[in-house]
């Protein structure tokens, strides 16, 4: 009687133990089946009696094996910002989801990822995360000119915890009468932040008629709108 050598199989997989034609078969969980199909590990063994009344026995150990891989938990990634996928081990076989097969993948855009992973044993395993990016638009507008007296009102909605302009004020909007440049940088839920900046500038329009004068009877003076237009 002879159920083999001590063996390894994967998850999934299944090993069928044969104890051959005997009147009475007896295995560790007292069925009395020629086979026994294993699916977990374990220690398992049989014994026989042949029509003589003589007993033989034999037992294997069996090892179910999965190769672990963890790739982690789904994330949010700054607008940016890389993250290192990681799939190292005692793999003889590493391929993501583009075929790509180096043990790292370098991430910076959103998508699912996923990697299958082989080990020495012919076993296999695999992993996937999805991975969001997040770009919040950032866009305080061209540079501009708006004229004196007027006012320009910079706007700065949008899923932020945090709003500091360049004056440490922290509305969601502000109102520019000078000219400068002015500027702000954003945070939101997420931990990601971003800015942008606009130059501004006054414009007052000049004219000149030039100096009060006087006019003899009947004489004309040529009035001429002189200025910064």
């Amino acid at each position: 009687l002879e159920l083999g050598n001590d063996t390894t199989i994967c998850t999934g997989q299944t090993l069928v133990l044969n104890a051959g034609a005997y009147p009475i078969i007896k295995w560790q969980d007292n069925s009395g089946n020629q086979t026994f199909t294993v699916v977990d590990s374990g220690l398992y063994f049989v014994q026989v009696t042949n029509s003589q009344g003589c007993t033989s026995s034999d037992s294997i150990l069996v090892n179910v094996h999965s190769p672990v891989i963890e790739l982690g938990n789904d994330t949010t990634l700054c607008n940016n910002s890389i993250l290192l996928l990681s799939a190292s081990g005692n793999f003889v076989s590493v391929v993501w989801q583009d075929g790509s097969t180096n043990t790292i993948y370098a991430v910076n855009q959103s998508g699912l990822y996923f990697v299958n992973v082989t080990d020495p044993a012919g076993c296999t395993a695999g992993d996937s995360i999805n991975v969001f990016s997040i770009s919040e638009p950032i866009e305080l507008g061209n540079d501009t000119t708006i004229c004196n007296n007027n006012t320009l009102q910079l706007n700065m909605t949008g899923n932020f915890v945090s709003i500091v302009w360049q004056d440490g004020s922290t509305n969601s909007t502000y109102n520019v009468t000078q000219s400068g440049l002015y500027f702000v940088h954003v945070t939101d839920a997420h931990g990601c932040t971003a800015g942008d900046s606009v130059i501004v500038t006054i414009y007052s329009p000049v004219v000149e008629l030039g100096n009060d004068t006087t006019l003899c009877s009947r004489a004309t003076l040529p009035l001429s709108a002189k200025g910064n237009f």
